[in-house]
């Protein structure tokens, strides 16, 4: 990391404070200065956000304490990190701060060394910290991304219908305000990687609606234990795991009611929504019949969703395709055999043979698909 690019936000009521620590420290960080507390959280929140902040702890107004605890309350500043500045040297004053997740205490009067010291190892501990994240954050996309390149390979239908699961989650979570919203889009993602190992015939009497025997319903009512048994082990994903392995729980009608926590069984919902949208029912059908059993707010929640991704809908050219894209109307052979099912999310392998026989298969024409970034 080069500190010398990095921000302290050095925040005092004294003047005479800042004036010192700006000395101190302007030959190795751009600084920037507040007098009050009320001015410290409006320079954290901005858009150029400060790599560190050093807090006077007495202060008119919104103290140090106070200050702290605002900062870790909103997740754009939580990890921020706060030395607090202060003349006490009482034991309570530091555990409190320390609580409020304060880093570290550095005492008046300032030793120009020790300042210079504490700020350098704090920034590189934070940099070696977000340096972890990212690392973590990228084994874990590639951990998802392999087990649904996977079931893309093992079953096609089911990693289509896992991307429109993705797709309705994602939407809904940010309509619904759900915190941790990334569990509850990589639970939909993954919930159907268990269908990898069920047989297609089976697949596909279930997805257009037909009555299935005992046994085929025993095999199919286990994909989700076994998509949770197969992440189960995955670091950061035993949340979603445990979200997978609920719907099994969940299956039957009677088992969601109208008073349901929504978080509880937004998954199951979502996937029972999909399910008889993959049967033929339209949307206000779909809904209508989840409607007798589904809290309410869901229910308008997908509906609202549903009308956002139909009014995204655009014609787009076949040059313009990438990943991610939704098809709107099902895409046919020259033969009438459907190429792309309705509702399908393209991949690079589809969209590769749409370049490569594009002509064939739709001609000049633009078609619709619904972009869902």
């Amino acid at each position: 990391m080069n500190d010398s690019k990095a921000t302290v936000l050095v925040v005092d009521d004294e003047s005479s404070n800042i004036d010192l620590l700006q000395a101190t420290l302007k030959s190795n960080y751009k600084i920037k200065a507040a007098i009050n507390g009320l001015k410290a959280l409006e320079i954290a929140r901005g858009k150029q956000k400060p790599d560190l902040i050093l807090l006077d702890l007495k202060m008119p107004g919104l103290s140090g304490h106070d200050v702290c605890f605002e900062l870790k309350q909103d997740p754009k500043t939580k990890d921020i990190p706060v030395i607090f500045i202060t003349a006490s040297d009482e034991l309570r004053d530091e555990a409190i701060g320390l609580k409020l997740g304060a880093v570290d205490y550095i005492t008046k009067p300032f030793n120009p060394l020790i300042v210079k010291t504490r700020i350098k190892n704090h920034l590189e501990l934070q940099h070696s910290r977000q340096q972890l994240k990212i690392a973590l954050q990228k084994t874990l996309l590639g951990s998802v991304r392999m087990l649904t390149d996977m079931l893309s390979l093992a079953n096609p239908n089911a990693f289509t219908r896992s991307q429109r699961l993705k797709k309705l989650m994602r939407e809904s979570c940010k309509a619904l305000e759900i915190k941790d919203a990334w569990r509850y889009e990589v639970a939909a993602n993954l919930s159907q990687v268990g269908c990898s190992q069920i047989p297609s015939s089976i697949l596909g009497k279930y997805n257009k609606g037909d009555e299935l025997s005992h046994a085929e319903k025993v095999i199919f009512k286990a994909h989700p234990k076994q998509t949770a048994a197969m992440i189960a082990h995955i670091p950061h994903l035993e949340s979603c795991g445990k979200m997978i392995a609920q719907l099994e729980l969940l299956d039957q009608a009677h088992q969601v009611t109208k008073n349901s926590k929504i978080a509880d069984v937004l998954l199951q919902i979502i996937i029972s929504y999909d399910e008889l949208k993959t049967q033929g029912l339209s949307t206000s059908q779909a809904l209508t019949k989840l409607s007798s059993y589904c809290p309410d707010t869901i229910i308008q929640t997908i509906a609202d969703v549903e009308e956002k991704l139909r009014k995204q809908s655009r014609p787009v050219a076949i040059n313009e395709l990438r990943e991610g894209m939704i098809v709107v109307s099902a895409i046919f052979t020259s033969d009438d055999v459907v190429l792309i099912p309705q509702d399908t999310p393209l991949t690079n392998v589809l969209i590769k043979r749409l370049n490569q026989n594009w002509r064939q298969w739709i001609g000049d024409k633009l078609f619709i698909i619904d972009p869902i970034d």
